[in-house]
């Protein structure tokens, strides 16, 4: 009996072992055959991702390249077809110029020029912009002192006027008679240049570039001149920034203080600047003269001789007097007119050293400023009418201490500087008008006009040089 338990004892247990056996291979045949496959299936899955991944990065890189090279044609064709308009202007300009009968004092082709001209400047980039303003001004259809096209709306942001071949100390290159009334130059460039009665009232001038310029001149009345660069920039002579807006520029208090006027402007730091002329009404505009021809009262007038007098008057109302250069023409501009047969009458000012109490005159660097804009009317006969200028200086005594005298028979702006005395307290500014004899070849009568004045100015600027008085 044991012998068989014992015997039944070890077929179980060698039956459980195989079964055991079985059922181990059975299983890891069935984790193989699940595994593998799923293995098989994320490696390609991960493989396909990959691919995917490259071919969207090439993609990427196709589309990039599509991209420039299709930016580049635009480009390309684009810079064509600026040049293109660029070229077909200058030969249509040129065509029409050639022509017997131009002329810009032809309304009709000053208008078409304008067109055509305004036309082309929309359909340019700042390079070729400068291209077609450098053909127009020297062309001389962009001068403003002669019949011109207007400019006035256009837009020439960031153009390039500088003189590019400037050596330092040596002359700058003159650019004359510009004008940019009211036109857009915000970021232009005119470094480097002596700029002659140029014409940028009004303009809007944001950032532009004056540097090392020397101004000649030049008006920018209501101009935008906010960070505008004016390093080592100078002016010569007639510089207006009345009205202006300097803010955040770097003009030198030199040039401002040399301005003809700066009144009302908005200065770099901010403030308000104040009028610089001496003279009261030194350009007849505090009243209208279209209604009033009477004198101001800042001038005292003084008949001399004869029968001749003095009056306001408005250019509108005379077109035979000459605008004065650099004069902002408006329908109610006035003049100083003599008027009479024969005979002399003076009008005179007189200035107290308190108007000029914060000039550094007892330093003697210091120096009087005047100018004026006279002509004479009618027949022209320098020994029959002319102006005489007179200034004179006063110390606190009332001893004179310097005068000067010019006589003007031509017409013409005229400026002129003199020495400020140190012991300076008063100014005595005086024009004379006179007229010896009527023109034989006119009757004239006593409403004649035979001499006019304006633009009247006194001040006084800085100079590196000291007075020895």
């Amino acid at each position: 009996m044991s012998n068989t338990n014992g015997s039944e004892k070890t077929e179980k247990s060698n039956s459980s072992r195989v079964i055991s056996n079985t059922s181990g291979r059975t299983i890891s045949k069935l984790v193989s055959s699940i595994i593998v496959p799923l293995l098989i299936g994320m490696a390609t899955v991960l493989i396909s991702v990959v691919q995917l991944d490259i071919a969207s990065k090439q993609r990427t890189q196709d589309l990039l390249i599509a991209n420039e090279e299709r930016e580049q044609d635009l480009h390309i064709a684009d810079a064509l077809q600026q040049d293109l308009v660029l070229a077909a202007y200058i030969e249509q300009m040129s065509e029409l110029m050639l022509t017997s009968n131009f002329t810009i004092n032809n309304t009709i082709i000053a208008n078409i020029c304008r067109a055509k001209t305004l036309t082309a400047l929309r359909q340019l980039d700042s390079k070729r912009k400068t291209q077609l303003i450098k053909f127009v001004y020297e062309a001389n259809l962009i001068h403003h002192n002669q019949p011109h096209i207007r400019l006035v709306d256009a837009e020439l942001d960031n153009i390039d006027l500088s003189d590019s071949n400037h050596v330092q100390g040596r002359y700058r290159s003159e650019l004359t008679e510009l004008p940019f009334k009211r036109t857009s130059l915000n970021y232009a460039s005119f470094a480097h240049r002596t700029i002659v009665n140029g014409i940028f009232e009004e303009a809007s001038l944001i950032g532009a570039n004056f540097t090392n310029c020397r101004f000649t001149s030049t008006s920018f009345f209501g101009a935008i001149l906010r960070y505008a660069n004016f390093q080592n920039a100078s002016s010569k002579d007639y510089i207006n920034f009345e009205s202006a807006d300097l803010f955040g520029s770097n003009i030198s208090d030199e040039m401002l203080f040399n301005a003809i006027s700066i009144d009302g402007a908005n200065l770099p730091n901010g403030t308000r600047g104040v009028r610089r002329n001496f003279l009261i009404n030194g350009d007849a505009e505090l009243s209208d003269c279209q209604t009033n021809t009477s004198m101001h009262s800042s001038w005292h007038i003084e008949q001399i001789s004869g029968n001749v007098h003095l009056s306001v008057m408005s250019y509108q109302a005379n077109r035979n007097v000459i605008f004065p250069r650099n004069s902002r023409v408006s329908t109610d501009q006035c003049f100083y007119a003599a008027l009479g047969q024969q005979g002399q009458i003076m009008m005179r000012q007189e200035i107290n050293l308190t108007s000029l109490a914060h000039l550094p005159i007892s330093q003697g660097n210091v120096v009087l400023l005047f100018k004026l804009f006279c002509a004479p009317v009618g027949i022209n006969n320098d020994n029959q009418k002319f102006v005489k200028l007179h200034v004179e200086q006063f110390d606190r005594m009332g001893v004179s201490l310097h005068n000067y005298t010019k006589n003007i028979s031509k017409p013409g702006s005229y400026t002129r500087t003199s020495a400020c005395y140190r012991q300076l307290y008063r100014i005595v500014f005086t024009l004379s008008f006179i007229r010896l004899s009527t023109a034989s070849k006119k009757i004239d009568t006593d409403n004649d006009v035979f001499f006019y004045c304006d633009n009247i100015f006194l001040s006084a600027i800085l100079t590196s040089k000291k007075n020895g008085n």
